[in-house]
Protein backbone atom coordinates (compact mmCIF):
# COMPACT_ATOMS: atom_id res chain seq x y z
CA UNK A 1 0.00 0.00 0.00
CA UNK A 2 1.34 3.37 -1.12
CA UNK A 3 1.44 6.31 1.10
CA UNK A 4 -1.22 7.99 -0.02
CA UNK A 5 -3.51 5.12 0.34
CA UNK A 6 -2.24 5.06 3.87
CA UNK A 7 -3.40 8.29 4.93
CA UNK A 8 -6.61 7.98 3.02
CA UNK A 9 -7.20 4.72 4.95
CA UNK A 10 -6.52 6.32 8.03
CA UNK A 11 -8.52 9.15 7.82
CA UNK A 12 -11.49 6.69 6.61
CA UNK A 13 -10.95 5.12 9.96
CA UNK A 14 -11.24 7.48 11.84
CA UNK A 15 -14.17 9.16 10.63
CA UNK A 16 -16.11 6.03 11.20
CA UNK A 17 -14.38 6.18 14.55
CA UNK A 18 -16.01 9.52 15.08
CA UNK A 19 -19.54 8.98 14.24
CA UNK A 20 -20.13 5.51 15.76
CA UNK A 21 -19.28 8.00 19.29
CA UNK A 22 -21.44 10.29 17.99
CA UNK A 23 -24.17 8.12 17.73
CA UNK A 24 -23.73 6.48 20.71
CA UNK A 25 -23.77 9.62 22.87
CA UNK A 26 -26.66 10.61 20.75
CA UNK A 27 -28.66 7.48 21.76
CA UNK A 28 -27.72 7.63 25.00
CA UNK A 29 -28.66 11.52 25.30
CA UNK A 30 -31.88 10.79 23.72
CA UNK A 31 -32.67 7.65 26.35
CA UNK A 32 -31.65 10.09 28.66
CA UNK A 33 -34.11 12.34 27.41
CA UNK A 34 -36.88 9.58 27.42
CA UNK A 35 -36.49 8.57 30.89
CA UNK A 36 -36.65 12.26 32.48
CA UNK A 37 -39.94 12.39 30.18
CA UNK A 38 -40.79 9.44 32.03
CA UNK A 39 -40.08 10.82 34.77
CA UNK A 40 -42.04 14.09 34.29
CA UNK A 41 -45.51 12.56 33.16
CA UNK A 42 -45.45 10.10 35.95
CA UNK A 43 -44.68 13.02 38.13
CA UNK A 44 -47.27 14.83 36.78
CA UNK A 45 -49.45 11.87 36.88
CA UNK A 46 -49.24 10.99 40.47
CA UNK A 47 -49.33 14.62 41.35
CA UNK A 48 -53.19 14.85 39.72
CA UNK A 49 -53.56 11.37 41.31
CA UNK A 50 -52.76 12.54 44.60
CA UNK A 51 -54.85 16.52 43.94
CA UNK A 52 -57.85 13.83 43.06
CA UNK A 53 -57.17 11.78 46.46
CA UNK A 54 -57.02 15.30 48.05
CA UNK A 55 -60.18 16.56 46.94
CA UNK A 56 -62.15 13.17 47.50
CA UNK A 57 -61.06 13.33 50.98
CA UNK A 58 -61.24 16.72 52.02
CA UNK A 59 -64.33 17.19 50.25
CA UNK A 60 -67.30 14.94 50.22
CA UNK A 61 -71.38 14.27 51.77
CA UNK A 62 -72.37 13.53 54.69
CA UNK A 63 -75.38 11.57 55.25
CA UNK A 64 -77.38 8.42 56.61
CA UNK A 65 -75.74 5.62 55.29
CA UNK A 66 -79.25 4.15 56.04
CA UNK A 67 -81.08 5.20 53.30
CA UNK A 68 -85.40 3.57 53.17
CA UNK A 69 -87.16 3.28 50.26
CA UNK A 70 -89.60 6.48 49.72
CA UNK A 71 -88.13 8.77 52.10
CA UNK A 72 -86.18 11.60 52.36
CA UNK A 73 -82.73 12.09 52.89
CA UNK A 74 -80.65 14.68 54.22
CA UNK A 75 -76.90 15.53 53.22
CA UNK A 76 -74.71 18.16 54.07
CA UNK A 77 -71.41 18.75 52.20
CA UNK A 78 -68.35 18.89 54.33
CA UNK A 79 -64.76 20.23 53.73
CA UNK A 80 -61.31 20.38 55.13
CA UNK A 81 -59.09 22.05 52.80
CA UNK A 82 -61.43 24.99 51.85
CA UNK A 83 -63.94 27.48 52.96
CA UNK A 84 -66.70 25.96 52.35
CA UNK A 85 -69.16 28.57 54.02
CA UNK A 86 -67.88 31.30 51.58
CA UNK A 87 -67.96 28.67 48.82
CA UNK A 88 -70.67 29.05 46.21
CA UNK A 89 -72.61 25.31 45.73
CA UNK A 90 -74.51 23.46 43.82
CA UNK A 91 -76.51 20.39 44.40
CA UNK A 92 -77.81 17.63 41.82
CA UNK A 93 -79.82 15.09 41.80
CA UNK A 94 -80.10 12.86 38.49
CA UNK A 95 -78.65 16.16 36.63
CA UNK A 96 -81.17 18.55 38.17
CA UNK A 97 -80.40 21.56 40.45
CA UNK A 98 -82.35 21.05 43.66
CA UNK A 99 -80.46 23.75 45.79
CA UNK A 100 -78.05 26.61 45.38
CA UNK A 101 -76.20 29.07 46.80
CA UNK A 102 -73.31 30.72 48.80
CA UNK A 103 -72.50 28.32 51.59
CA UNK A 104 -75.25 25.89 50.37
CA UNK A 105 -73.94 23.55 52.41
CA UNK A 106 -77.43 21.01 53.32
CA UNK A 107 -79.56 19.60 50.64
CA UNK A 108 -82.75 17.36 50.99
CA UNK A 109 -83.82 14.46 48.12
CA UNK A 110 -86.74 12.31 48.02
CA UNK A 111 -85.46 9.06 47.28
CA UNK A 112 -87.49 6.31 45.30
CA UNK A 113 -87.89 2.50 45.54
CA UNK A 114 -85.74 -0.08 46.42
CA UNK A 115 -83.25 -0.39 43.73
CA UNK A 116 -84.06 3.42 41.64
CA UNK A 117 -80.80 4.41 42.67
CA UNK A 118 -80.01 8.54 42.61
CA UNK A 119 -77.02 10.23 41.63
CA UNK A 120 -75.84 12.81 43.38
CA UNK A 121 -73.22 15.83 42.65
CA UNK A 122 -71.84 18.67 44.85
CA UNK A 123 -69.72 21.65 43.22
CA UNK A 124 -68.00 24.29 44.89
CA UNK A 125 -66.68 26.95 43.68
CA UNK A 126 -64.54 28.79 46.09
CA UNK A 127 -63.86 33.27 46.13
CA UNK A 128 -61.16 32.24 44.18
CA UNK A 129 -62.38 30.66 41.70
CA UNK A 130 -61.51 27.22 42.59
CA UNK A 131 -63.61 24.34 41.97
CA UNK A 132 -64.29 21.26 43.86
CA UNK A 133 -66.39 18.43 42.86
CA UNK A 134 -68.10 15.33 44.12
CA UNK A 135 -70.31 12.94 43.59
CA UNK A 136 -72.30 10.16 45.83
CA UNK A 137 -75.07 7.24 44.71
CA UNK A 138 -77.93 6.72 46.90
CA UNK A 139 -79.23 2.96 46.55
CA UNK A 140 -81.91 2.76 48.76
CA UNK A 141 -82.69 -0.50 50.88
CA UNK A 142 -84.70 -1.58 54.02
CA UNK A 143 -84.58 -4.19 56.62
CA UNK A 144 -87.23 -6.21 58.46
CA UNK A 145 -86.02 -7.39 61.88
CA UNK A 146 -87.75 -10.67 62.99
CA UNK A 147 -87.12 -12.72 65.88
CA UNK A 148 -88.39 -16.37 66.89
CA UNK A 149 -88.44 -16.92 70.95
CA UNK A 150 -86.49 -20.03 71.49
CA UNK A 151 -89.39 -20.13 74.65
CA UNK A 152 -92.02 -23.68 75.31
CA UNK A 153 -95.64 -23.07 74.77
CA UNK A 154 -98.10 -25.70 74.34
CA UNK A 155 -98.53 -27.09 70.99
CA UNK A 156 -102.24 -26.01 70.52
CA UNK A 157 -101.10 -22.13 71.78
CA UNK A 158 -101.94 -20.36 68.46
CA UNK A 159 -99.92 -16.70 69.91
CA UNK A 160 -96.24 -15.75 69.68
CA UNK A 161 -93.81 -17.65 72.65
CA UNK A 162 -92.98 -14.62 74.56
CA UNK A 163 -88.98 -14.23 75.17
CA UNK A 164 -87.99 -14.75 78.93
CA UNK A 165 -85.15 -14.26 81.19
CA UNK A 166 -81.80 -16.21 79.75
CA UNK A 167 -83.85 -17.79 76.91
CA UNK A 168 -82.68 -18.02 73.50
CA UNK A 169 -83.83 -15.91 70.36
CA UNK A 170 -83.23 -16.19 66.78
CA UNK A 171 -82.46 -12.84 65.41
CA UNK A 172 -83.65 -13.29 61.34
CA UNK A 173 -82.61 -10.22 58.95
CA UNK A 174 -84.82 -10.25 56.23
CA UNK A 175 -83.49 -7.14 53.64
CA UNK A 176 -84.63 -5.80 50.23
CA UNK A 177 -82.33 -5.43 48.16
CA UNK A 178 -82.75 -4.55 44.44
CA UNK A 179 -80.55 -3.93 41.46
CA UNK A 180 -80.83 -0.66 39.19
CA UNK A 181 -83.03 -3.33 37.46
CA UNK A 182 -85.19 -3.95 40.03
CA UNK A 183 -83.88 -7.85 40.58
CA UNK A 184 -84.03 -8.64 44.02
CA UNK A 185 -80.94 -9.30 45.72
CA UNK A 186 -80.70 -13.10 47.77
CA UNK A 187 -80.52 -12.35 51.36
CA UNK A 188 -77.65 -15.27 50.85
CA UNK A 189 -75.28 -13.14 48.53
CA UNK A 190 -75.36 -9.93 51.18
CA UNK A 191 -72.74 -9.27 54.10
CA UNK A 192 -73.85 -9.09 57.17
CA UNK A 193 -72.21 -7.22 60.96
CA UNK A 194 -73.93 -8.34 64.01
CA UNK A 195 -73.68 -6.39 67.28
CA UNK A 196 -75.36 -6.68 70.27
CA UNK A 197 -75.72 -4.04 72.69
CA UNK A 198 -73.29 -2.16 70.78
CA UNK A 199 -70.29 -4.59 70.56
CA UNK A 200 -69.77 -6.43 67.16
CA UNK A 201 -70.09 -10.42 67.20
CA UNK A 202 -67.41 -10.88 64.20
CA UNK A 203 -67.98 -14.61 64.61
CA UNK A 204 -71.76 -14.32 63.43
CA UNK A 205 -71.33 -12.43 60.74
CA UNK A 206 -70.13 -12.63 57.64
CA UNK A 207 -71.25 -13.56 54.03
CA UNK A 208 -74.70 -14.66 54.04
CA UNK A 209 -75.01 -14.66 57.62
CA UNK A 210 -78.34 -13.09 57.97
CA UNK A 211 -79.52 -14.60 61.46
CA UNK A 212 -78.15 -14.11 64.75
CA UNK A 213 -78.77 -16.67 67.76
CA UNK A 214 -78.87 -14.58 71.19
CA UNK A 215 -79.23 -14.92 74.71
CA UNK A 216 -81.55 -12.59 76.53
CA UNK A 217 -80.09 -10.95 79.54
CA UNK A 218 -82.17 -11.48 83.13
CA UNK A 219 -85.99 -10.25 83.43
CA UNK A 220 -85.43 -6.20 83.63
CA UNK A 221 -82.60 -5.77 81.04
CA UNK A 222 -83.12 -5.15 77.25
CA UNK A 223 -81.02 -6.86 74.17
CA UNK A 224 -80.80 -4.61 71.28
CA UNK A 225 -79.50 -5.92 68.25
CA UNK A 226 -78.40 -4.40 65.32
CA UNK A 227 -77.07 -5.42 61.73
CA UNK A 228 -75.60 -3.81 58.75
CA UNK A 229 -75.97 -5.16 55.49
CA UNK A 230 -74.23 -4.43 52.09
CA UNK A 231 -73.68 -5.74 48.59
CA UNK A 232 -70.25 -7.17 48.57
CA UNK A 233 -68.64 -4.04 47.06
CA UNK A 234 -70.23 -1.87 49.19
CA UNK A 235 -72.99 -0.37 47.04
CA UNK A 236 -76.07 -1.06 48.93
CA UNK A 237 -75.36 -0.46 52.68
CA UNK A 238 -78.44 -0.24 54.76
CA UNK A 239 -79.05 -1.47 58.79
CA UNK A 240 -81.59 -2.45 61.09
CA UNK A 241 -81.86 -3.06 65.13
CA UNK A 242 -84.77 -4.41 67.19
CA UNK A 243 -84.89 -3.78 70.99
CA UNK A 244 -85.97 -7.45 73.01
CA UNK A 245 -87.06 -7.46 76.15
CA UNK A 246 -87.87 -10.14 78.42
CA UNK A 247 -91.68 -11.14 79.73
CA UNK A 248 -92.04 -13.30 82.42
CA UNK A 249 -92.85 -16.98 82.60
CA UNK A 250 -96.80 -17.87 82.85
CA UNK A 251 -98.35 -20.69 84.45
CA UNK A 252 -101.98 -21.55 84.28
CA UNK A 253 -103.74 -24.52 85.78
CA UNK A 254 -106.63 -26.62 84.27
CA UNK A 255 -109.11 -29.20 85.13
CA UNK A 256 -107.99 -32.72 83.79
CA UNK A 257 -110.26 -35.18 83.21
CA UNK A 258 -109.38 -39.02 82.96
CA UNK A 259 -111.53 -40.05 79.95
CA UNK A 260 -112.11 -36.51 78.77
CA UNK A 261 -108.87 -35.16 79.07
CA UNK A 262 -107.55 -31.43 79.78
CA UNK A 263 -109.75 -28.40 79.75
CA UNK A 264 -107.80 -26.21 77.77
CA UNK A 265 -111.20 -23.76 76.92
CA UNK A 266 -111.46 -23.35 80.85
CA UNK A 267 -109.05 -22.66 82.92
CA UNK A 268 -108.91 -22.84 86.52
CA UNK A 269 -109.08 -19.19 88.45
CA UNK A 270 -110.04 -18.54 91.64
CA UNK A 271 -112.18 -21.92 92.84
CA UNK A 272 -113.15 -25.44 91.53
CA UNK A 273 -115.62 -27.40 92.96
CA UNK A 274 -115.05 -31.45 93.25
CA UNK A 275 -118.30 -32.82 91.62
CA UNK A 276 -117.18 -36.41 92.05
CA UNK A 277 -114.76 -38.08 94.22
CA UNK A 278 -111.30 -36.98 92.16
CA UNK A 279 -110.00 -34.33 90.49
CA UNK A 280 -107.23 -33.91 88.11
CA UNK A 281 -105.26 -30.59 88.01
CA UNK A 282 -102.78 -29.84 84.97
CA UNK A 283 -100.20 -27.15 85.73
CA UNK A 284 -99.13 -26.09 81.98
CA UNK A 285 -96.11 -23.58 81.74
CA UNK A 286 -95.22 -20.97 79.46
CA UNK A 287 -92.35 -19.25 77.67
CA UNK A 288 -89.87 -20.95 79.88
CA UNK A 289 -86.43 -21.58 77.97
CA UNK A 290 -86.54 -24.37 76.11
CA UNK A 291 -82.71 -25.30 76.53
CA UNK A 292 -84.43 -25.92 80.39
CA UNK A 293 -86.99 -26.75 79.77
CA UNK A 294 -86.49 -30.85 80.93
CA UNK A 295 -85.47 -29.30 84.09
CA UNK A 296 -88.34 -27.62 85.08
CA UNK A 297 -89.51 -28.64 88.99
CA UNK A 298 -92.70 -28.41 90.26
CA UNK A 299 -93.61 -27.45 93.90
CA UNK A 300 -97.00 -28.53 95.24
CA UNK A 301 -98.74 -27.63 98.47
CA UNK A 302 -102.43 -27.96 99.90
CA UNK A 303 -103.43 -25.96 102.66
CA UNK A 304 -99.46 -24.57 103.28
CA UNK A 305 -97.93 -28.26 103.43
CA UNK A 306 -95.89 -29.11 100.53
CA UNK A 307 -97.02 -32.49 98.89
CA UNK A 308 -94.08 -35.09 98.10
CA UNK A 309 -92.90 -36.77 95.49
CA UNK A 310 -94.08 -34.31 92.74
CA UNK A 311 -91.14 -32.09 91.83
CA UNK A 312 -91.60 -33.69 88.03
CA UNK A 313 -94.77 -33.80 87.88
CA UNK A 314 -96.79 -31.36 85.84
CA UNK A 315 -100.11 -32.66 86.54
CA UNK A 316 -101.33 -33.88 90.05
CA UNK A 317 -105.54 -36.01 91.20
CA UNK A 318 -107.00 -35.00 94.00
CA UNK A 319 -109.43 -37.29 96.11
CA UNK A 320 -111.99 -36.96 98.42
CA UNK A 321 -112.14 -38.31 101.64
CA UNK A 322 -115.61 -39.81 103.44
CA UNK A 323 -117.26 -37.25 104.49
CA UNK A 324 -115.33 -34.53 103.67
CA UNK A 325 -116.50 -31.07 103.54
CA UNK A 326 -115.48 -27.53 103.08
CA UNK A 327 -112.50 -26.11 100.79
CA UNK A 328 -108.84 -26.77 100.64
CA UNK A 329 -106.30 -23.94 98.90
CA UNK A 330 -104.21 -25.43 96.85
CA UNK A 331 -101.03 -23.99 95.24
CA UNK A 332 -98.26 -24.97 92.79
CA UNK A 333 -95.25 -23.46 91.63
CA UNK A 334 -93.09 -23.87 88.38
CA UNK A 335 -89.23 -23.34 88.62
CA UNK A 336 -85.89 -22.95 86.62
CA UNK A 337 -83.63 -24.11 88.45
CA UNK A 338 -80.67 -22.70 86.22
CA UNK A 339 -82.57 -19.42 86.35
CA UNK A 340 -84.52 -18.11 89.84
CA UNK A 341 -86.18 -15.07 87.09
CA UNK A 342 -88.16 -18.28 85.45
CA UNK A 343 -90.48 -18.89 88.09
CA UNK A 344 -94.45 -18.67 88.38
CA UNK A 345 -97.42 -19.98 90.65
CA UNK A 346 -100.93 -20.19 90.82
CA UNK A 347 -102.88 -20.61 93.76
CA UNK A 348 -106.46 -21.46 93.99
CA UNK A 349 -109.19 -23.43 96.23
CA UNK A 350 -110.99 -26.93 95.30
CA UNK A 351 -114.67 -26.92 97.09
CA UNK A 352 -115.55 -30.13 98.68
CA UNK A 353 -119.14 -28.96 99.06
CA UNK A 354 -122.20 -30.45 97.68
Amino acid sequence: MDFFSKKVSEKILVTILMLSAVFFYSQNCLALDVGSSAEAIIGSSNARSQTALDQATSFFIDMDKNIKPDSSVNLTAISYSFDINGSFIVWRANGKVIAQGTGAKTATVAVGHAGQQTKMEVSATTPSGQTYHVEKILAPASIDMLWEAQTYVPPWYKGKPLLSSTSNVLVVAMPDFKTVNQKTIPASDLVYAWKLNYQNFPSSSGYGKNSFLVQMPQLGYEARVEVEVSTKDKSIISSGAVTLVSDSVETILYENHPTQGTEYNNPITKTIKMAGQELGIKVEPFFFALKDFGKIVYAWQTNGQPIGDSAKLNNKVFTREAGQKGVSSLSVAAQNPRDYLETSGEDFLIDFND
